[in-house]
């Protein structure tokens, strides 16, 4: 008993002091004023993503995320340990420290055996013991000690993963600090320098561009990309592959079965399933190159890859030599079979086709797209014998015999079984899937599947702060790869090997610099360096052997010695050269290029410019004069190197360009010659959405031609007939089709719709509740109310929105989601722009109307719309909602307001108010919502409760508060003033370059500028003469070479005008008008930029779209896009005519330009809808309109991140904020 009552007194002791540690641990907390998020996140999947790197998971895996770009250094992780001892101090450490393995992974560090550091060294005592090299001893078993480490199960798998990702992150860490003070740049450039700041002035660190990370960066975007374009090297050379082949691992391999312990599976022990997978690799590739399997193999290609399944697989294609190209069937029948063998005759082959080569059964996750068609095309059609397709794969045999086979619960016959080899499929029992590609056209879309790059995965933040930001793109690493790349196996081969061909002007050739050099050593080394370019020139001067080969064929022959610097005869091996790609807009380069593909032998750049014993002043003067840009031969070369590069869309959206940019002379000897690639991606397009299953050449064309004048008409409003003798298609697609706009707005998954309705609903506050309840009967009852649910920011209407349409679209209906702005219309799930919607024009009036023909297949989708919601609405002149009220009573023939649909307007009259060019203040308030006939019509809810403000803290529940002041004007300095004084969590800066420096810290490093960095900060102001300035100071600071576009500017004189009011290209250069780009635009890759106008809405290429620009040419701009669901994708902008919709010049005026700004710094009023994480207010100028200030302050996620520039000379932190109370609904 007084054992029992002692142990009762110790549990009670304890667990006192259990709970004043945690009473402890609970103010701490609270003094630190932190809170602890309950973050949740879910791996995400939509349609319009790349399936082939962005699929969910098909197996059970431990991985690690890296959300950021996985070629940029990260720094370390942040890790704190609590020391024992009086006092219990902290200390820092991060994964590179040797106490972080054993105190992480205590079950698999028993002892507390010190991990990986800097010190470790060869047990030999030779050389210094790499992270990676640690970690792969790690992976082995070994006789002096038991492995707890190899039977960690999945706790194993995460070790794996840790590793890896440390291993990759400290050496992107250590290629940034030794690499800092290495910096490139052009010779001519040095030499300009020395001249102009003399030797002793000369500082290298202001010269040239730093270097940060190598294209050779294994896995990087810029390494695949370089690899693709070796591949189509090797095709260009050896026209085109023979047999395309997939390999995936097998775990129920005997080798790896035999290696694990009892009661382990292959997915404890990646490392053997990498091991053995490797060995069976080398021997498939050894039995297809040297025992020529298929053939006499020439050349061949593979990529190891993951893509969530746990297992690796291995992506090949072979080239195959000319005597056994495959051409025949019986030739196609000899290495692949698409049947079942015979169950009696071959059991073991039979059992091996059933357990890999079977496809199916089909699932949403694996291979089903929106519509519910297999991506792959099973099953396949019956096909008694094989048939060679002229532009696809061969049609496989596969009788139907009548057989069936079962496995898990689904029956499968012929049409479900993958093409596979029956001796591969026997001798390696695995999943190996081989076609025959011989006549396969489209060999571009083969070598980027198998060069598509690293997995990625979207996750689904269940805690977000900022309405923008609802998902993260992030690299994917499994177990599976982590072990590969730990042990250093190949991840990729190329065979023969492409040797890069640099290309460069006269004195333009790279040298590479320490900063810490003496300047006129780095001088004099560029003057004497060797290039690939100056190295050929000699040695055709020299050679007569030489002289016979351009310098693409010259690699066959000779080999670079790069210690050397010089060529020398090939004496073993084989190599393919291949000469980097200039864009018709680089000028002499790109002429350059051409004379040196078609030009044998030249000594010299005179000598590449001299024909017939003329020399020639410039490159482009000598192609000319050898005939080479005669009959539009420029656009002719242009094509042809950009089809090696490109795939069918993206040469479609060039040949677009070409064909309304820039004049060919003969647009259709163009189509003829390029139509086999700018419509090698259409076959698979017909057959898997307009059901041709054998699509003809002609219908093939026809379709390419209706796509080209769909973009020409979406990007510059005009059509092929306009190009004559362009032909025209002569089917009809868009009958094919069907409603295509219908189609569209019902192509939303239902299982998905219905899902997020579970997650989200509940999470409806009581107002959410009411107002998503009431605008459900609506729809229901078919009432036709027309609602304006009012609140300021953050009371959640956006996310009420979103559960609106999801509950309505989850029921087959069309909801048509518009808002005011572009960066408001990317909130709403598949929303846009409501002119763009709408067709409203851009100058309306009491009496416009939309410009939708009531008997257009466009006027069907307002007949069969359920709903229209239509946020940010405070902003819109009146006559556009009036305007869209009049077309909706026409087009569906109803008197009742909008024609009867269910109508749901958004906003807060906080907010700015419509924008019109120097009128009164009645005049703003007149062109408000609340003055149109409409208001008495509508419905108003409202929102009060601050979703954001839940868990916030007492300082931002405070700014709340006063930012709601801000928008009622009830916070004035006095009743007779409009001033205000900014809160005191404003930070108040001196000088705009402070202000700059604020929002965009370390501008000039180029490493750290990833998408995220320009979608958290912006710098807003009141004007755009303000805005262009600090765009223009932010430039000059931003790292990249400068490039200057000039528009061409026309202004129109009218029959019967003054010839005299002609007026000079230098003043219409000068016109800085709103809504137009600036006639000198300069811009760097890698810079910011908004658009100006609707290119194309259906890409989300629409007024107010920000990207970052990726690449320019004189003709056409490739930006990324920066915000909502196509955020990272690549859209291209070309030149067009732009002329202002509304000015006081008395003339009519149009530019032709590139329609875009820099976006460092925008005007308040191009911010509306954006919430970003460090904002700037420029407010020497202060707010001339309602609403701007309120704006502009809300848009940052947090107070503590806002700086704002005050007038000079301001003693204290006052500015103006305008205010109409006549608008406000109270």
């Amino acid at each position: 008993m007084e054992f029992e009552q002692q142990q009762e007194q110790q549990q009670q002791q304890q667990q006192q002091q259990q709970q004043q540690q945690q009473q402890q641990q609970q103010q701490q907390q609270q003094q630190r004023g932190r809170r602890i998020p309950n973050v949740v996140a879910h791996l995400h999947f939509e349609g319009e993503m790349d399936r082939r790197r962005y699929n969910l998971l098909a197996g059970s895996e431990i991985a690690v995320l890296t959300p950021r770009e996985e070629d940029r250094p990260q720094g370390t992780r942040d890790i704190v340990l609590r020391l024992r001892g009086e006092g219990h101090f902290l200390e820092r450490i991060n994964e590179c420290h040797p106490a972080y393995l054993p105190l992480h992974y205590v079950l698999l560090f028993p002892f507390g055996e010190l991990g990986w550091h800097e010190g470790l060294t060869h047990s030999n005592g030779e050389g210094r013991l790499t992270q990676r090299e640690y970690f792969a001893f790690r992976l082995f078993p070994h006789n002096s000690e038991f492995s707890t480490i190899l039977c960690g199960g999945k706790l194993f798998q995460q070790f794996i993963v840790d590793a890896w990702a440390a291993t990759e992150q400290n050496r992107l860490n250590y290629i940034r600090m030794n690499q800092s003070d290495l910096r490139a740049d052009l010779y001519q450039g040095l030499a300009d320098a020395l001249q102009d700041d003399g030797e002793r002035n000369m500082n290298l660190e202001n010269l040239g561009r730093r270097i940060i990370l190598p294209s050779s960066h294994i896995g990087s975007a810029r390494n695949m990309f370089e690899l693709f374009q070796d591949s189509m090297a090797i095709t260009r050379f050896f026209q085109h592959p023979d047999v395309f082949g997939t390999m995936t691992a097998n775990p129920n391999w005997r080798e790896i079965q035999e290696a694990l312990l009892p009661g382990k599976t292959a997915a404890d022990r990646p490392d053997i399933v990498a091991r053995v997978f490797e060995l069976k690799r080398n021997a498939l590739m050894a039995d297809i190159r040297k025992m020529h399997f298929f053939g006499k193999s020439v050349a061949h290609v593979f990529v190891i890859e993951f893509q969530k399944r746990t297992l690796p697989h291995m992506h090949f294609l072979i080239f195959l030599a000319n005597e056994d190209k495959i051409t025949e069937p019986c030739q196609v029948d000899r290495i692949v079979c698409a049947e079942f063998p015979d169950e009696q005759e071959d059991p073991e082959l039979f059992g091996m086709v059933l357990k890999h080569m079977v496809h199916g059964p089909c699932t949403r996750d694996r291979c089903l797209d929106e519509t519910g068609q297999c991506t792959k095309r099973f099953p396949k059609s019956f096909q008694d014998q094989t048939a060679m397709d002229q532009d696809g794969y061969p049609l496989y045999r596969r009788r139907n015999d009548g057989r069936s086979f079962e496995k898990h619960g689904f029956f499968f016959n012929n049409s479900h079984v993958v093409p596979y080899n029956p001796d591969l499929t026997r001798k390696y029992d695995c999943h190996i899937n081989i076609e025959v590609c011989a006549s396969v056209h489209a060999v571009k879309y083969i070598h980027k599947y198998i060069y598509k790059g690293h997995d990625r995965a979207t996750l689904r933040i269940g805690e977000e702060q900022d309405e923008i930001k609802q998902y993260l793109d992030a690299r994917y690493i499994g177990a599976s790869e982590a072990v590969r790349r730990l042990l250093k196996m190949t991840m990729h081969d190329e065979d023969p090997n492409v040797v890069r061909l640099h290309l460069h002007l006269p004195g333009m050739h790279r040298v590479i610099f320490n900063t810490r050099e003496d300047p006129l050593t780095v001088l004099n080394r560029g003057q004497v360096q060797r290039t690939r370019l100056t190295e050929f020139f000699r040695m055709c001067a020299t050679d007569e052997n030489a002289r016979r080969l351009t310098y693409q064929e010259f690699p066959q022959h000779y080999v670079w010695k790069q210690q050397e610097s010089t060529w020398k005869i090939r004496e073993r091996g084989f190599a393919i050269g291949r000469l980097y790609f200039a864009r018709p807009a680089e000028g002499e380069r790109f002429y350059l290029r051409l004379l040196l593909t078609t030009i044998a032998g030249p000594r010299s750049f005179e000598d590449l410019r001299t024909v017939n014993g003329v020399v020639h002043r410039t490159f482009k003067d000598a192609c000319n004069a050898l005939g080479l840009l005669q009959d539009d031969g420029e656009w002719i070369h242009c094509l042809e190197e950009a089809s090696i590069m490109r795939t069918g869309a993206s040469l479609r959206n060039l040949f677009v360009v070409i064909l309304s940019e820039c004049n060919p002379s003969h647009p259709e000897l163009l189509w003829q010659r390029f139509r086999p690639h700018l419509c090698d991606d259409l076959r698979h397009r017909l057959c898997q959405h307009y059901g041709l299953s054998e699509p003809s050449e002609e219908e093939l064309y026809d379709f390419g031609l209706f796509l080209i004048g769909e973009i020409l008409r979406e990007q510059s409003n005009k059509n092929l007939s306009l190009f004559p003798p362009m032909p025209i298609p002569t089917l009809n697609w868009s009958h094919h089709r069907g409603n295509r706009f219908i189609n569209e707005q019902l192509q939303w998954n239902r299982e998905d719709l219905e899902l997020y309705i579970q997650e989200h609903e509940p999470q409806l506050n009581g107002e959410q509740r009411y107002c998503y309840d009431a605008i459900l009967s609506s729809i229901e009852d078919r009432s036709g109310v027309v609602f304006f649910v009012n609140g300021p920011v953050g009371t959640g209407k956006t996310f009420l929105y979103n559960i609106v349409i999801a509950n309505v679209r989850s029921r087959g209906k069309i909801v048509l989601c518009v808002a005011s702005s572009r960066i408001a219309a990317l909130l709403l799930h598949g929303g846009r722009t409501a002119h763009s919607t709408f067709k409203i024009p851009f100058e309306v009036d009491e009496f416009s109307m939309c410009t939708i023909n009531k008997n257009s297949e466009y006027a069907d989708v307002f007949c069969e719309a359920s709903l229209i919601i239509w946020d940010e609405v405070p902003m819109q002149h009146r006559h556009c909602a009036e305007a869209v009220d009049r077309s909706l009573r026409d087009i569906r023939d109803s008197n009742s307001p909008f024609g009867g649909v269910t109508v749901v307007f958004g906003g807060d009259f906080r907010q700015i108010l419509p924008v019109i060019p120097r009128a009164s203040r009645p005049q703003i308030v007149g062109a408000c919502l609340r003055r149109s006939t409409i208001w008495q019509h509508v419905r108003i809810m409202n929102l009060s409760i601050n979703m954001r403000l839940q868990n916030a803290s007492l300082a931002n529940r405070e700014f709340a508060q006063w930012l709601l002041q801000v928008g009622d004007g009830s916070n004035f300095n006095d009743a007779s003033s409009n001033m205000i004084q900014l809160h005191n969590w404003i930070n108040i800066v001196s000088s705009i370059r402070c202000l700059i420096d604020n929002i965009y810290n370390n501008i000039d490093d180029m490493s750290l500028h990833e998408d995220q960095y320009f979608r958290d900060r912006t710098i807003l102001s009141a004007r755009n003469t303000d805005v262009d300035l600090i765009n223009k100071e932010i430039l000059q600071s931003f790292p990249c070479n400068l490039e200057t576009f000039r528009s061409a500017d026309l202004n129109t004189i009218e029959a019967g005008a003054d010839n005299h009011a002609a007026y000079p290209s230098e003043y219409l250069n000068s016109l800085n008008l709103s809504g137009i780009p600036l006639s000198k635009l300069d811009l760097k890759i890698g810079c910011p930029i908004i658009l100006l106008r609707n290119l194309a809405p259906k890409q989300r290429l629409c007024n107010g779209a920000r990207m970052i620009l990726t690449r320019f040419s004189h003709r056409v701009l490739e930006a990324r896009l920066l915000f909502g669901p196509h955020a990272g994708e690549h859209v291209f902008i070309p030149r067009i005519s732009l002329t202002p919709s509304s000015t006081a010049l008395p003339f009519h005026f149009t530019r032709r330009q590139f329609p875009v700004r820099l976006a460092f710094a925008m005007t308040i009023n191009k911010s509306l809808g954006q919430s970003v994480k460090y904002v700037g207010l420029d407010i020497r100028v202060p707010v001339f309109s309602h609403g701007q200030l309120y704006v502009a302050l809300s848009r940052a996620t947090s107070p503590n991140h806002i700086s704002a520039l005050l007038p000079q000379n301001s003693t204290v932190s006052n500015t103006v904020n305008v205010v109409y109370p006549e608008v406000l609904l109270q």
